[in-house]
């Protein structure tokens, strides 16, 4: 299944890969929590099949399953560490030769690394212990794979053994992409007879008044240990500075805790970091952030005086058009970019938090907006616009033509922060192109959340293409209302739902779906595949009050073979109107539920490609609608349709409460055939 990269390949990864890790916090896009490097795309490759179930795919592969996948990347580490540990781990490997090391005698000269890959538990892989940071593998089946990184202070293979183990980190990485990167977060390797020592010390700009800090509190606690927790109660500051100082500590990765305090006793600021813990080492020095505002490039802790007043600030403005941007992105002194509030708002740690941009206003991304690890809750509109009802006079949005980013909004990783994630976007115009959605969503337990309320979301790609929709979900939840969604030449859709190992859960209302038009092409496209797993859970789709329009099909529901029934949830439409569409209004290998009143329009009643709704049995599926509704089609004829082969009598196609009261209505393409009162296919 597994196949390594040659010597020389992976030569140059390293050459590649090592540049964002001359500090730590450019780990992982700065562990911002925007993990956006770990966005997995749906492939170029990827089949899709047409209306006679024959697959086609535009990607080259290897002559076993025709398709491989590329995951390469990079190991790194989070976190406080021993001055001389921070500069031989983070740094450039070609520059580890000139870092001194004399502080400690006992210093490791010589790091080693090993990933390995697992799935479902078990091992698949592991690379051969090397001085390289970078790693490569070959993989052959789609799915969640765990990959997790060892570092060891070892110079040989035979050494590295967990007494040797100085770091251990693992990720989940959802594999559907060809040449998709990664970095494993790393940190110290924990062990209850090893001991180590903290002395890390921080410093306070003056304040005045209630924003002056005058006294601190901590928590130290010990991951996968918390009897080992350290509490420090409300200590006074002399001269502006004092020293978190421990001795005598078990080894491993602590989760540090610092709150501070005005004169008042109230609580101004806080501030979350991991702090790692080797055996005889002391660790003495902060690795900082590319954007963090108190850790600066030497490994000084000085907490600015700014600090207090926008922890404490909930909204943060943004107007293109201002003279120049503000300090603290206040109304009366915005901000000129939407990456300055967020860049503003990740850095100082807030937990929830509102973007308001001009209305009116034309803005561009430069960087994913996203929750985080520590920012849960984040709300991003327009305000200033005098009808907040409508998507007239909204901001727009779009992603800098100097970016690679791949989306503008992502929501991911919930389980792996343990948090659950909520984004809110409200009266927003978003512009974006195949190279990068409006919004991304892959969650790992469900709890990540989106709402869009009256949004346009507008993307037309260059040429058709199956890597990249508008709006893309994974997992997650989301509820969209009152929006307009339009696009061209998206072959997953201008909404794509896909289940990989997790649950997707999405409601759409009073919206309208257009404009994908192109060969093959849907608005709404719902994709059920990895599911050969024990997570499976499947789609659970609502389309209420909604008008799907002017593209090649209305709604495309795909489902692998594999996929019983048991494991799908709710596909449910009702009050919906579905016109002026190329092909099928609904194209489906899986069961559909009607509920109060839907339309279908200006589709041909004799043609299979033309009909309302397709029911595509084969020897995996078969797909019924089921009827909730005496006025589930408005009482008009629905066209259904089959594949040849699927014309069998006592073939059930319709059930449900309303069955009795809608069958007639339901009129078969194909001559000689209809529904009786059973809903089941009888011969003429």
């Amino acid at each position: 299944m597994i196949k390594k990269r040659n010597f020389f390949q992976a030569i140059l990864l390293t050459f590649l890969l090592i540049l964002p890790f001359f500090s730590c916090a450019n780990f992982i896009n700065s562990f911002d929590g925007n993990l956006s490097n770990q966005i997995p795309e749906t492939p170029e490759n990827e089949q899709i099949e047409n209306q006679n179930g024959e697959g086609k795919s535009t990607g080259s592969g290897n002559s076993g399953s025709g398709i491989t996948y590329c995951v390469s990347g990079s190991v790194g580490t989070r976190g406080a560490l021993p001055n001389e540990m921070d500069a031989a781990i983070n740094s450039s490997d070609e520059s580890d030769d000139g870092v001194s090391r004399s502080a400690i005698t006992d210093f490791p000269s010589t790091f080693m690394y090993i990933v390995s890959l697992s799935k479902d538990g078990s091992l698949i892989e592991s690379t051969q212990a090397s001085t390289s940071k970078a790693f490569s593998f070959i993989i052959e089946e789609v799915g969640v794979y765990t990959f997790s990184a060892s570092i060891y202070n070892a110079s040989t293979q035979s050494e590295c053994v967990d007494s040797n183990k100085l770091f251990y980190g693992e990720t989940d990485f959802n594999i559907n992409q060809d040449n998709s990167e990664l970095q494993i977060e790393t940190t110290a390797y924990s062990s209850s007879s090893a001991r180590g020592s903290i002395l890390l010390p921080i410093s306070i700009d003056s304040g005045t008044g209630d924003t002056a800090i005058t006294q601190y509190s901590y928590t130290l606690t010990k991951q996968g240990d918390t009897s080992s927790e350290v509490l420090v109660d409300k200590t006074s500051i002399a001269s502006n500075s004092f020293t978190i100082n421990h001795e005598d500590i078990p080894v491993g990765v602590y989760t540090l805790n610092l709150s501070f305090f005005n004169s008042k006793d109230t609580l101004v600021l806080k501030y979350v970091d991991k702090v790692n813990v080797f055996n005889s080492m002391t660790t003495n020095k902060w690795i900082a952030s590319s954007t963090s505002p108190y850790i600066n490039e030497s490994g000084s802790f000085i907490v600015p005086t700014t600090a207090v007043t926008i922890f404490n600030q909930d909204q943060f403005y943004v107007d293109p058009d201002a003279a120049s941007s503000g300090t603290y992105g206040s109304m009366f002194d915005p901000f000129k970019t939407i990456d300055e509030a967020y860049a503003l708002i990740t850095a100082y740690q807030r937990t929830s938090a509102t973007i308001l941009i001009k209305a009116g206003s034309t803005s561009t991304v430069s960087n994913t907006i996203s929750p985080n690890e520590t920012l849960t809750t984040l709300t991003v509109m327009t305000y200033g616009n005098s009808n907040e009802t409508s998507i007239e006079n909204n901001a727009t949005l779009s992603k800098s033509s100097s970016s690679s980013i791949d989306s503008i909004f992502a929501l991911y990783s919930g389980s792996a922060i343990g948090n659950k994630l909520e984004l809110y976007l409200y009266n927003l115009n978003i512009s974006c192109d195949e190279t990068c959605s409006a919004l991304y969503c892959s969650d790992t337990d469900n709890t990540c959340c989106v709402f869009l309320n009256y949004c346009s979301i507008s993307s037309t790609a260059s040429a058709p293409t199956s890597v990249r929709s508008p709006l893309m979900f994974y997992s997650g939840q989301a509820n969209i209302e009152n929006c307009e969604i339009s696009g061209q030449n998206y072959g997953k859709g201008l909404i794509y739902f896909c289940q990989t190992s997790y649950a997707v859960t999405i409601c759409i209302l009073s919206s309208s779906i257009h404009g994908n038009t192109a060969t093959n092409c849907s608005a709404l496209y719902v994709d059920n595949k990895f599911s050969a797993n024990s997570y499976k859970k499947g789609v659970s789709l609502e389309i209420d009050s909604c008008t799907i329009s002017d593209s090649y099909y209305g709604l495309y529901i795909s489902t692998q073979e594999f996929l019983s029934g048991s494991d799908m949830e709710v596909i449910s439409i009702k009050n919906t109107h579905f016109t002026d569409l190329i092909s099928n209004s609904i194209y489906t290998d899986y069961d559909i539920k009607f509920a109060d009143t839907n339309y279908f329009t200006n589709t041909d009643s004799s043609s299979l490609e033309n009909s309302a709704i397709y029911l595509n049995w084969h020897e995996s599926f078969n797909p019924v609608l089921d009827i909730e509704s005496a006025t589930a089609f408005n009482g008009a004829s629905v066209y259904l349709t089959l594949p040849d082969d699927a014309y069998q009598e006592n073939n059930q196609l319709i059930t449900g409460t309303a069955l009795s009261s809608v069958y007639s209505s339901i009129q078969m393409v194909k001559s000689g055939w209809f529904l009786n009162e059973l809903g089941k296919l009888i011969p003429n």
